[in-house]
């Protein structure tokens, strides 16, 4: 006999963002006084441009993140709904 586990929403976010590279580009993110480009991420983070894109893509979606196009650029910033959540995680993660 197989049992459902429901998971609340909020415990379901926590763990999508327990990725170490998510945690990174939140951490960065989250750590800047305005918003910060994709190009600016990549060097700070160290990631590839596609993985870069496939994460900030799902924490978009997520609605970890907001984005802003400014020319050519897209810049990133943590939701006004989930700043607490990502301050917390990043926390619990000890890595602010």
């Amino acid at each position: 006999m197989k049992s459902s586990i429901k998971i609340k929403p909020i415990t379901q976010d926590i763990i999508f963002a327990f990725n170490e590279q998510k945690l990174l580009i939140l951490r960065e993110i989250f750590m800047c006084d305005e918003d910060i480009c994709g190009c600016d991420l990549i060097e700070k983070t160290g990631l590839s441009k596609d993985l870069l894109s496939y994460h900030i893509k799902s924490l978009r979606v997520r609605g970890f993140l907001e984005e802003v196009k400014c020319g050519v650029r897209k810049n990133y910033s943590i939701s006004h709904e989930k700043y607490n959540l990502v301050k917390e995680i990043l926390k619990t993660a000890k890595i602010i």
